[in-house]
């Protein structure tokens, strides 16, 4: 006759096999769709860019940087699974500088429509890192989205930088020694280039701030890529536990160093009593 524990005790293990299954595959799918599409993500970063680079000169092309710069924002928001409030708040930002860009081309204010891009492009340099770092931290192995959403951050903390070099230029002095007006294509590409430790010499910093960004951030982008994007890509299909993936998101759970020694210490076994004679 079976015991009735033993079923009990199957029971409980095909339970949490089957949490375990629901938990993985909520991981990569939420009601609305499938997310971690970071390699359209990034593509759609890359594209941002090259038009904030290339175009941002015409009114045209001003609208279309805020057009793509919004756009891949939400999107990125969406394929990180981002709180419900965080992408509304989005939408109605994006859509409230997307229309003013808009009205300003059909109007003529070019000077308008490239003052939006900062608006946009810096709202994606700013949020959609938060959000993809919140997301990958969630994930259990380490698939090719992992890696796409790494090098995500690696394009987007390019563009943080290019930003950072225009504020400079208004607070404190030209950032390039060669002129001492910088715009945006000079900004993203004096950025991508000290991210890349490329060096051309076409423009070097003009001030003691830029100079220390330029630093920082070449030195940042090296060590990012030989220590994240390198460890990611050695440790490609590898599944963390879901001990570790646990304490990760809830670092309470950790159990105190002095409790462990103190549980290690304890024998397994309960002593025997000692007999009376």
């Amino acid at each position: 006759m079976r015991s009735p524990r033993s079923g009990i005790g199957r029971r409980r293990l095909f339970d949490l096999g089957r949490g375990a299954t629901v938990e993985e595959d909520s991981l990569l799918r939420t009601p609305a769709g499938t997310v971690d599409r970071y390699g359209i993500a990034l593509g759609l970063i890359a594209l941002t860019i090259v038009v904030d680079f290339s175009l941002a000169g015409s009114t045209s092309g001003a609208v279309l940087g805020v057009v793509l710069g919004g756009g891949t924002l939400l999107f990125v928001l969406t394929t990180s699974d981002a709180s419900p409030r965080v992408v509304a708040a989005s939408r109605v930002f994006v859509g409230i500088v997307v229309a003013v860009a808009i009205l300003a081309m059909l109007t003529g204010e070019s000077a308008r429509a490239q003052g939006l891009i900062p608006l946009a492009g810096g709202a994606l340099a700013l949020v959609a890192p938060l959000a993809i770092i919140n997301r990958l931290r969630r994930h259990t192995t380490i698939t090719s989205h992992t890696v796409f959403g790494a090098l995500c951050l690696y394009l987007l903390s390019g563009l943080f930088f290019a930003y950072v070099y225009a504020l400079a230029n208004v607070v404190s002095g030209p950032t390039f020694a060669e002129s001492s007006a910088a715009g945006l294509p000079d900004t993203v590409y004096f950025s991508f280039v000290t991210l890349a430790t490329v060096g051309f010499g076409d423009l070097t910093p003009g001030s003691d701030v830029a100079r220390m960004l330029a630093v920082t951030e070449g030195i940042g982008g090296q060590l990012y890529l030989v220590t994240a994007i390198a460890v990611l890509v050695g440790h490609l299909g590898s599944t963390r536990s879901a001990a570790v993936a646990d304490m990760d998101e809830d670092p309470s759970n950790a159990e105190p160093p002095a409790s462990a020694a103190t549980r290690a210490a304890k024998p397994s076994g309960t002593p025997p009593v000692a007999r009376e004679h």
